[in-house]
């Protein structure tokens, strides 16, 4: 039974125990006792079924899974401030521990012809430089760790670290040298996402008894401001005219092409002081920079006018949680769709043919989609017409039609 695929799933479900639908779940390997241990998980809350998948329990069934979670508890009950608050396991986080549990339980150790065991060291002194030599243009958001012990274990420090996402370097610094009173280190993560979490989780952790760590933005990320949303058109001068508009004193911009977390492009507004940054941070709040604007130069013997487009929807009033394949599966029913953009609570379609626009518009608008009564109209399409010199108009494309010609990718 094929739970993704099977259309009589559901139908069979009343009839399964959760014991019958963990095996399903992993596709029929899963032996016995793992069975009982992720059934008594999922009746006590601490996992949730849906997390039950064939990744995780290809992993579970090569683990003692007693021992597993017996350390996977303590290790969650000691680190992390989300589980300590919720009581519940994330499914990214228990899939690398386990992985990471199986590779120091279960990996083969690599020997060298003489016999003697070549062990791979991680680089906790020139990492970073590395990382900035063969990644230039890359994503980091640096995080600064306090107050280490420095009889605490490095390679525990960073793993520490590792579950909550890749990480890009890891540089540890000997309190003794820097005459500091304890070790202190660095860490850069590929996205924001993750090193909030990190953030939020390991911050004030106990790593001994009395003795707990500090974590924050280091100070040179502080000097960087995070936009994100940013659309696809935009580019970096025209970013750096806009936000001259606003602040003073910038270093420079750091774009970054969409990752996995986020569809629009990332940047990093630099200041050279910090101070620069705070007083821009704190100006931010006042204000809203709208990316979206569009600035048309027009000359004095142009005209404009505005078309509807009939194949065109323009949705609006859409909840933010709405997303883009429920918008789809709602409007498809009325004709093929070629175009769809959504973008906070508003959506453009463009169907195939008139036809399906119009059937669609008369019977969708004023409509509950998502536990939200949406309006739907037809979109207009700005043109701008210019009279050459046999006073024939031609077209003239403006901005808008560009970002449509980058946008056509469904």
């Amino acid at each position: 039974m094929d739970i993704n695929n099977n259309e009589n799933y559901s139908a069979c479900l009343p009839g399964l125990s959760l014991m019958e639908e963990i095996f399903y779940r992993c596709n029929y390997h899963l032996q016995v006792d793992t069975c009982l241990k992720l059934e008594e998980l999922i009746n006590s809350k601490k996992l949730k079924l849906e997390d039950v998948d064939e990744t995780l329990c290809e992993l579970l069934d090569k683990a003692d899974i007693n021992r597993l979670f017996d350390e996977f508890e303590y290790d969650q009950f000691k680190f992390n401030l989300k589980y300590q608050k919720t009581g519940q396991y994330e499914k990214n986080i228990l899939v690398y521990f386990t992985r990471k549990w199986l590779d120091s339980n279960t990996r083969s150790v690599e020997k060298s012809p003489s016999g003697n065991v070549n062990k791979v060291e991680y680089d906790y002194v020139d990492s970073k430089l590395v990382f900035y030599d063969t990644n230039p243009g890359k994503f980091n958001f640096e995080l600064f760790i306090g107050q280490v012990p420095r009889d605490f274990s490095r390679d525990n420090l960073r793993e520490m670290f590792e579950k909550y996402g890749k990480i890009n370097y890891f540089v540890m610094r000997d309190g003794q040298i820097t005459k500091e009173r304890r070790n202190f280190a660095f860490v850069g993560y590929d996205n924001i996402h993750n090193a909030r979490t990190a953030m939020e989780n390991l911050n004030n952790s106990e790593l001994a008894p009395n003795k707990h760590i500090k974590v924050r933005q280091s100070e040179s990320q502080k000097k960087r401001i995070y936009f994100d949303k940013i659309p696809h058109y935009i580019s970096k001068e025209m970013l750096e005219k806009k936000f001259s508009r606003y602040f003073e004193n910038i270093k420079t911009i750091h774009l970054f092409e969409p990752d996995e977390y986020t569809k629009d492009i990332q940047c990093f507004l630099e200041f050279e002081l910090l101070e620069e940054a705070e007083k821009a941070r704190n100006k931010l709040s006042s204000i809203e920079i709208n990316f979206e604007e569009r600035e048309i130069k027009t000359e004095p013997t142009e005209q404009f006018r505005s078309k509807i487009e009939k194949r065109k929807l323009y949705i609006q009033n859409l909840s933010h949680t709405t997303t883009v394949n429920q918008i789809f599966n709602y409007f498809i029913k009325f004709g093929r769709i070629i175009f769809l953009r959504k973008k906070e609570n508003f959506a453009f379609i463009e169907y195939e043919h008139e036809e399906d626009a119009t059937r669609a518009l008369d019977q969708t608008n004023e409509s509950l989609l998502d536990s939200k009564i949406i309006n739907v109209q037809y979109a207009l399409f700005d043109r701008t017409l210019r009279k050459n010199e046999n006073t024939k108009y031609k077209r003239k494309f403006t901005d808008y039609d560009k970002e449509n010609k980058r946008q056509r990718y469904f």
